[in-house]
């Protein structure tokens, strides 16, 4: 006599009868976002740079700077014999190093360093000492060491650890099996919504690099990560546009943009924005013929101290984003997945017996946003 079983899952077997959908990964990572390939430039760039697997939800990196070669005056020193003198950062000194003081031509050279006060020589060259004032720029040429003396104590910047969290993105969608099975206009429904979602997909992603903060919830039973994005971390360069734009303006900027890292960096900013720094480069500075990279349009403005290639993007959006843009330099920017946790589209995760069909796109990724001064950003761009 045949054994009749009921319940969820009839063919597992188990006392539970619990029967799991089958769950199909598709590796959907390039294609969704050269769906639409506007939608989601940043991404799209570094993921073609190529990405890297982050072992954990959290993951680190070490950066380095190279040591400084200017600092500031903090005081004034009117009298020329004075050989004390404030600095704002006296760990930028050392010993038997020469300083000049662009503004006077003075050389001085340190004796000794206490905290931020330099013991100096001063008129240590051809120029006379002369009055110090504050905020005065210094530059710090190096060591002046004496025949025959032993080496000085060495000194190096200090590598400092910075991190980002991974973070899971989910968009699931789905139809009814009527749905499923019905002649609809524009074709197959669901193979409509894959489409759809997945561009939906490549912008939560591209939110998140752009606007993301940084986020590890203090819930232990549920942990939530949130990832850092690029905007959050750029903290020393930022020009503000707040007068009309222009080409003057844009060309004194660029000298701030182009101070460290790469010659050549991406300017992303709202249609507006780009439109106004368009025509002004058109109007007044070289520029390069129109570039079309993985679908993208790139202009290309060429300064005297690098380049920028410029994307209109869409996500620049709401009040506040539609009058800034970014400069990045993607060289250090590096997209980050757990392993097998890049963009992936799970299909039937429906739960047994629903009349109808799940799928989802689901990422678990985060950006690696090193050395902030190599970025910049631009407020209040009013063209």
């Amino acid at each position: 006599m045949p054994t009749i079983r009921s319940g969820a899952g009839i063919d597992t077997g188990s006392t539970s009868y619990g029967v799991l959908s089958t769950v199909r990964k598709v590796d959907m990572r390039d294609k969704i976002f050269l769906l639409e390939p506007s939608a989601a430039p940043l991404t799209l760039l570094l993921s073609k740079m190529g990405k890297q697997v982050a072992k954990n939800p959290e993951f680190s990196w070490l950066e380095d700077e190279a040591m400084p070669i200017s600092d500031t005056v903090d005081g004034t020193f009117t009298t020329v014999t004075i050989t004390d003198i404030l600095v704002d950062n006296g760990s930028y000194f050392a010993t038997n190093v020469t300083v000049k003081v662009p503004r006077s031509g003075e050389v001085l050279k340190v004796t000794a360093v206490a905290t931020d006060t330099l013991t100096v020589t001063r008129g240590y060259g051809g120029t006379a000492a002369a009055a110090i004032n504050d905020a005065d720029d210094l530059i710090i040429m190096g060591g002046n060491a004496a025949e025959n003396a032993d080496a000085e104590n060495p000194r190096a910047v200090k590598k400092a650890r910075a991190y980002n969290y991974s973070e899971i993105v989910r968009t699931p969608f789905g139809v009814s099996g009527t749905l499923d099975a019905s002649d609809t206009y524009g074709g197959n429904a669901l193979a409509y919504l894959q489409k759809a979602r997945g561009i939906d997909h490549a912008k939560s992603i591209e939110l998140k690099v752009l606007w993301g903060e940084r986020k590890e919830s203090d819930n232990t039973s549920s942990i939530s990560r949130a990832t850092g994005g690029l905007w959050q971390v750029i903290s020393s360069n930022s020009s503000d546009y707040s007068s009309t734009m222009t080409a003057a303006l844009i060309e004194t900027a660029s000298a701030t943009d182009f101070r460290y890292g790469s010659n050549s960096k991406m300017l992303f900013g709202c249609r507006a924005v780009v439109g106004a720094v368009s025509a002004l480069a058109h109007s007044s500075l070289q520029v390069a013929p129109l570039d079309k990279t993985f679908g993208i349009n790139i202009v290309k403005w060429i300064t005297s101290n690098g380049v920028y290639n410029i994307v209109a993007h869409d996500l620049f959006v709401s009040g506040t984003y539609d009058e800034v843009a970014i400069v990045a330099d993607l060289e250090q920017l590096v997209y980050r997945h757990l392993p097998g946790r890049d963009t992936k589209l799970r299909t039937n995760i429906q739960t047994p017996g629903k009349d109808g069909r799940i799928d989802e796109y689901l990422t678990e990724f985060g950006l690696e946003r090193r050395l902030e001064k190599y970025h910049a950003k631009w407020v209040n761009c009013v063209a």
